[in-house]
């Protein structure tokens, strides 16, 4: 991708950024947030100190006519911890359950890939508007089939950026792994990790948003570039604050053979001390 093509495709990215939330700007007037709300924000600050255990599904849908459709399921609870009244330690764990990958011949693979932990050292307040996390990223070769994982023992630094401007939230977060230890025989890991997020909260407790988690591998030389539009509305259904999510996903930039547009529907358990 030369330099003309990412600034097209960067221009595009702010555009549909804009136009997203451009309506919910309009209908909305700034109003005092209600404690409702401020649950609401803290699920869009990775570095908040609110455990939370959501559930994702996701499929992926391509032209290749071996993997024309795929599916894949992801748990990813979050659990902070205090260290003292200032500082925070935020875990965050990526747990692949499953991995269907339907071919025109049928063919089936089920199992677990690689879990993935990260750990943000964060000040409890921010910094002029500012939260910031910092800590190291674990990629462990849990994956119970080649095609599920990468087969080594991977890390690397990682860190988070947030700040929350009324209904607004802007936040990135980027991430770098080498692997270390593993199976010979497979290809070595050295990917960034990339995450710009721009995302609005009404009062009524629905968001909407825009993102991308970008990845680059630095030995193959491959973006896989994912844009992300998703819409979010917090529920309390039997006393159990929920958030439930669809995102609908347009992949830029891809790997050979790689999806070109899937879908995702998150319910996101939330447990506010």
């Amino acid at each position: 991708m030369d330099l003309a093509d990412f600034q097209r495709r960067l221009s595009a990215v702010l555009f549909m950024a804009l136009m997203s939330v451009a309506v919910t700007v309009r209908a909305q007037s700034e109003t005092a947030r209600t404690p409702t709300d401020d649950l609401a924000m803290k699920l869009q600050n990775p570095v908040a100190h609110l455990i939370s255990v959501p559930i994702e599904n996701n499929w992926e849908f391509s032209d290749s006519p071996t993997h024309p459709t795929d599916y894949y399921g992801n748990l990813k609870p979050v659990i902070p911890f205090r260290l003292g009244s200032e500082w925070n330690l935020i875990t965050r764990t990526l747990i692949p359950l499953s991995y269907n990958t339907l071919g025109r011949s049928l063919s089936r693979r089920v199992g677990v890939g690689d879990v993935i932990s990260t750990g943000y050292l964060s000040p409890e307040k921010p910094v002029r508007q500012w939260f910031w996390g910092i800590g190291p990223g674990v990629i462990v070769p849990t994956a119970n089939n080649d095609d599920l994982g990468s087969g080594k023992w991977s890390a690397g630094p990682t860190a988070a950026v947030v700040t929350q401007r009324g209904s607004w939230s802007v936040l990135a977060l980027v991430g770098q792994t080498w692997s270390f230890a593993g199976n010979r025989n497979r290809d070595p890991v050295n990917t960034t990790y990339l995450q710009p997020s721009l995302s609005y909260t009404t009062t009524k407790d629905t968001s909407f948003g825009i993102d991308t988690q970008s990845s680059y591998d630095w030995d193959a030389g491959v973006w896989e570039v994912p844009l992300e539009l998703s819409v979010g509305q917090l529920v309390t259904v039997a006393g159990q604050a929920t958030n439930l999510g669809l995102t609908l996903r347009s992949h830029l930039d891809r790997p050979v053979g790689g999806p070109k547009w899937g879908l995702a529907f998150t319910a996101t358990f939330l447990f506010p001390k």
